[in-house]
């Protein structure tokens, strides 16, 4: 049964969708018997049926009414902040939904099959295109679904909204290449700022007509609407990333990857890859991974048997594309710590390991290829309750000479260490740090601040941990305030007046600056002084905002302690901590300690290894590290 739906936008677009009910098997011969006539065709439509056994809807009512429910929320007038906030109490109460895996080989329906194929070829050869082999055409361009969403008319529904996209490139290009009509759509969908938001907890695969309306999404939703979009016109656009982390859409040209990020902003020649291994403090990326809609013959799927492996391993849709990115090192590992298992693994750790490549055993050895430099990896078996690693963790250093050095604890040569931090700081805290120097606290006794005693001056960048301040000065202010320098938004987080000889925290009437920036929802002057190191003023404005106190009467000030805005992965006062090292048979405790200062001290440490700072008063964000010359060098 074949329902049909039809959209409205107000643009006036009637578009026409087709959902697949049927229950009954698909007949491979009545397709195939369509395109006897066109060799092409009926080769690509045996790659197609070929792989329909192995291809899924994955539904159920519940998984339905909760896509109708976001659907009508991105539909809806709310401004996208409101329905950022509403999407995310639901799912706070979404902790399962039932799903029910429906075969394509039993559930679609020749005539949906048929149709689309035809239509997948109406651009096939053309001048974006015709670089690409019939085996790249039948993989990048024909597939029917990109994952395991309900299945819909995807390309009558996006050829209908921006078939004028192509149709105006053509008056003006007659020959326009693979990246002139990717640029061309590409401005449309950026017109729909994205929005990153966490949407479906079940299942990556969204119907095509639900991202059509998408305001806000996680990177798998883009990168889904941005194969879409771009196959609906034939050209390749493929979903390439790393395991359970994120992934990013590209364009393969003649000669070239472009990488890009549907619905965000393309700039000519930039690289999202960098963009992204920028933010996690990486040189490369541990490894890259495609999204095929054929099955991977040699995927660890295919052929691990009965052994458990990683989840992402699990699925047999992904293909190794690093070398189309770098050249990689490879490397043999001699197994140090035997097992029964047949395959070994290389993991990465950040908040936790993430497997990112595996490789067979063989002789009590394992071979993994195209590794990256700078990174930390641990080699390792998989069992799905605990860590264990087969060998040392390893780098490879290319600074001169390609060094392949492992991380062995000396037990022989112990150290202290001081310790202010359980994860590298992000470059996007310190802008904020940067933005901090010229800020100002005085003092005053005028409630307009008409006359005001300079109190302190941040002539440096502060570091992302609280900073104390003695003020020398026997004046006493009713009124106190933060003057945040140009360009700053005024962005503390938390500041602390105390007064002179009793050292008491003053609290008082909060005053400043109204509002907040417009990103920045309900990030208002009272964050300040709420206790919370995790919530911050950002002013509405960049210049000439503030936040302060009326103390109620006149106090004389003493110390000031502020903290600017940051990720609260720094050590802190009264909070409990746990050093561990990477040891031959995985982590070895340190012990546990109460942080007694902005540091924590642990003495009689094995040198040379790699360690992990644990916060076990809150928190999830870790990230390994060694200790050289009495400081954490992140990893």
């Amino acid at each position: 049964m074949v329902l049909v739906r039809f959209l409205v936008k107000t643009s006036c677009w009637f578009v026409f969708l087709l959902f697949l009910s049927c229950k009954s098997s698909i007949d491979k011969d009545e397709v195939l018997s369509q395109f006897e006539n066109d060799s092409v065709k009926y080769k690509g439509a045996q790659y197609i049926l070929s792989e329909l056994p192995n291809r899924y809807t994955s539904t159920s009512e519940a998984h339905k009414q909760y896509e109708l429910w976001v659907d009508s929320i991105y539909t809806s007038d709310l401004e996208v902040s409101v329905q950022k906030k509403m999407i995310k109490e639901r799912l706070k109460t979404l902790k399962y939904l039932p799903l029910r895996k429906e075969y394509d080989d039993e559930n679609v329906s020749s005539d949906f099959l048929t149709k689309h194929i035809d239509e997948a070829f109406k651009y096939y050869k053309s001048s974006w295109n015709n670089y690409l082999t019939d085996e790249e055409y039948f993989e990048y361009v024909l597939p029917y679904r990109i994952d395991d969403e309900i299945l819909e008319d995807w390309q009558t529904l996006f050829r209908n909204e921006y078939g004028w996209v192509l149709d105006s490139l053509l008056l003006v290009n007659q020959n326009p290449t693979a990246y002139d009509l990717f640029f061309a759509l590409n401005k449309e969908l950026e017109k729909t700022k994205e929005n990153f938001v966490k949407v479906f907890p079940f299942t990556q695969g969204v119907s095509p007509s639900v991202l059509y309306h998408a305001t806000c999404g996680d990177c798998i939703n883009y990168c889904n609407l941005g194969c879409f979009v771009m196959r609906s016109f034939g050209l390749p656009v493929v979903t390439d990333g790393n395991p359970n982390s994120h992934t990013w859409n590209v364009l393969i040209t003649s000669d070239s990857l472009v990488q890009f990020n549907t619905r965000g902003t393309f700039v000519n020649g930039s690289f999202h890859v960098q963009d992204w291994t920028k933010y996690n403090c990486w040189k490369n990326v541990p490894k890259i991974w495609r999204k095929t809609f054929a099955e991977n013959p040699n995927s660890l799927a295919k052929i691990r048997g009965h052994e458990s492996v990683p989840e992402f391993f699990e699925d047999a849709h992904y293909i190794d594309v690093t070398n189309q990115y770098y050249k990689g090192i490879d490397v043999e590992i001699q197994m140090k710590n035997k097992s029964r298992k047949d395959f070994a693994y290389l993991a990465v750790h950040n908040c936790g390991f993430m497997y990112y490549d595996w490789s067979k055993i063989e002789n009590d050895k394992v071979k993994f290829f195209n590794i990256s430099d700078s990174i930390v990896y641990f080699p390792s078996y998989y069992y799905a309750d605990r860590y264990v690693p087969f060998s040392y963790p390893f780098v490879f250093l290319t600074d001169n000479d390609t060094i392949y050095h492992e991380f062995v604890p000396n037990k022989n040569q112990l150290q202290n260490m001081t310790l202010y931090r359980k994860y590298h700081e992000r470059f996007k805290h310190n802008i904020y740090l940067e933005r901090a120097v010229g800020g100002i606290f005085v003092g005053s006794n005028s409630p307009d601040f008409e006359t005001q005693d300079t109190l302190f001056v941040i002539k440096e960048m502060p570091r992302m941990r609280w900073t104390n301040i003695k003020i020398d000065n026997d004046k006493a202010y009713r009124y106190v305030r933060y003057l945040g320098p140009e360009w700053s938004y005024c962005s503390v987080a938390e500041i602390e007046f105390k007064e002179k000889g009793t050292n008491n925290l003053l609290k008082g009437t909060v005053l400043g600056t109204d509002g907040w920036y417009v990103e920045s929802e309900g990030c208002t002057k009272d964050k300040v002084f709420d206790g919370d190191v995790l919530t911050f003023f950002d002013a509405p404005y960049p210049d000439g905002t503030w936040v302060g106190l009326d103390l109620g009467e006149a106090k004389r000030i003493g110390e000031i302690r502020y903290i600017m805005r940051n990720d609260d992965n720094f050590v802190q006062k009264g909070q409990e901590y746990e050093l561990l090292y990477m040891d031959i048979d995985g982590w070895q405790s340190m012990g546990r300690k109460i942080a007694d200062a902005d540091s924590i001290i642990y003495e009689n440490v094995p040198s040379e290894a790699i360690y992990l700072l644990k916060n076990r008063t809150k928190g999830r964000e870790e990230r390994v590290f060694s200790y050289e010359n009495d400081k954490q060098i992140w990893w």
